[in-house]
């Protein structure tokens, strides 16, 4: 479903409750605001799991010359905007403004321990489509980073509503393997598989490293492959990246002399390059230099990267943007997640116009007509289905019903969306479309928790409007 025809849909049914009952016009206004800013995707990872280059990275410019912020225990969201200035939301609902100077750090206006989060606006189109929320590192060795974090992010968590981050997706880092905990942690953000991104960090140093007798990203790949298909129930896909390649291409760092020398490495046997690591081995290389570079590109972009620094810059930074893993990444937020997020938001909205009937009692019947109307409206059926997939999970319902509402909301298409290929004929369509309503009412002959029943009336809903189309489309 296409996510502006969710926005128009919502704002419709809302400007018509806002007519019926002109008392709850402004309300009803109030709660579509959210549905015109962007997405807003939030970092979580454990300390050092190289969420600081990840940032950087994504936002496409050192943050550090940009102005950095004392504040590697405060939740920080980067957002497009000018001039480059940040905000301080304070834990009392006021704000403080956090003067910033180019080149320099900034200090805090007040103790980080009473700030819930800050706003951090740079000029960057990098972030013209979402917003991205940078957190502290998670399981430090006191608790205050990961409290920090869940304060601003965890609704009802020890916040009022003015000082929430109201995150719409998670991007997780992790090296190897994501620990229980930190699963948890994620998940107690109230987001599910399709709005959960992985990123199995530091690719390019990943198993035997640069220097083994296999590619570190190639194995990194693999494995990703392999985690995404066994860690399915929590992340949308999960994605190798190097942290460092991928800053050193968005940032602009890649330059004619960088390239120069790098090529000029080419043909320098591995062991010289080996030796030239360690500080205290004889010059052989212009040690400055070497250092440099290999601060910039690591042992994978200099052992690696040789051979491709001989055309010059343009080609170098081509190549290290491809392999860090960068566009693969710019790619799922920029369309897969960022779907999902929005969608994700549109949930939100019906949840804050449930919540107007205790705020308004007298008017709990238009109320509830609006919300009835709303489930009906085909426009909005994928945002019935992630809530009724968020409530699944919180049950912790039946696998194939989570993974039935999970095959709906991925498809873009009427087969896709029925598990079938991309030229499955009418007849295909509608036999598939009857054997998901048997196996649905098959369901309904066992003991359903309140979730299930939802949502089977949901994807019964859903399979009828998908048998329209395919009447009607072919």
């Amino acid at each position: 479903m296409n996510n502006d025809l969710i926005s128009t849909a919502l704002i419709a049914h809302l400007e018509n409750l806002g007519r019926t009952v002109p008392e709850l016009e402004e309300a009803a206004k109030a709660i579509t605001t959210p549905l015109f800013a962007a997405p807003r995707i939030v970092l979580v990872g454990r300390l050092k799991a190289g969420k600081s280059t990840l940032v950087n990275a994504l936002v496409g410019s050192d943050i550090a010359e940009t102005g950095a912020l004392e504040a590697t225990n405060v939740v920080t969201v980067y957002q497009n905007g000018a001039p480059s200035r940040a905000e301080a939301h304070l834990l009392d609902g006021s704000t403080a403004t956090v003067p910033i100077r180019h080149g320099h750090h900034s200090e805090l206006p007040v103790p980080s321990e009473q700030i819930a989060f800050i706003d951090r606006w740079l000029p960057t189109r990098s972030l013209e489509n979402f917003s991205l929320i940078d957190t502290p590192g998670l399981a430090t060795l006191t608790e205050k980073n990961q409290l920090a974090t869940s304060r601003a992010l965890i609704d009802g968590f020890e916040q009022t509503k003015n000082a929430s981050v109201d995150a719409d997706a998670a991007v997780f880092l992790f090296e190897s393997t994501p620990r229980q905990d930190e699963i948890d942690f994620v998940r107690s953000l109230g987001f599910t598989p399709l709005n959960t991104l992985g990123v199995l960090s530091r690719a390019d140093s990943f198993g035997q490293g640069a220097l083994g007798y296999t590619d570190p990203i190639e194995d990194a790949t693999y494995y990703a492959r392999q985690l995404s298909t066994s860690l399915k129930e929590f992340f949308l896909t999960i994605i190798p990246v190097s942290g460092l390649l991928a800053e050193t291409a968005t940032t602009g760092r890649v330059t004619e002399t960088e390239a120069r020398f790098l090529s000029s490495l080419s043909q320098t046997p591995v062991s010289t390059l080996i030796s030239a690591m360690d500080e205290d081995s004889p010059a052989a290389l212009d040690k400055a230099q070497f250092s440099q570079t290999l601060d910039l590109f690591g042992e994978y972009g200099v052992f690696k990267g040789r051979s491709q620094a001989i055309n010059g810059a343009a080609d170098l930074s081509e190549w290290i943007a491809r392999v860090s893993g960068i566009e693969q990444l710019h790619w799922t937020l920029h369309h897969s997640l960022r779907r999902f997020a929005t969608i994700h938001r549109a949930v939100r909205v019906y949840n804050e116009l449930e919540k107007l009937r205790s705020t308004y009692p007298q008017y709990r019947p238009e109320i509830l007509s609006t919300i009835s109307q709303m489930n009906m409206d085909t426009r909005l059926f994928d945002v019935a289905l992630l809530r009724d997939l968020k409530a699944l999970i919180r049950s912790r319902a039946r696998v194939e019903l989570i993974d039935f509402v999970i095959r709906i909301l991925r498809g873009n298409t009427g087969a896709e969306k029925l598990g079938l290929g991309q030229y499955a004929t009418q007849p295909e369509l509608l036999d598939e479309i009857n054997k998901q309503r048997s196996f649905l009412e098959e369901l309904t002959y066992d003991y359903l928790d309140p979730a299930e029943e939802t949502t089977i009336v949901t994807l019964q809903r859903v399979l009828g409007a998908l048998e329209r189309v395919a009447k009607n489309t072919f």
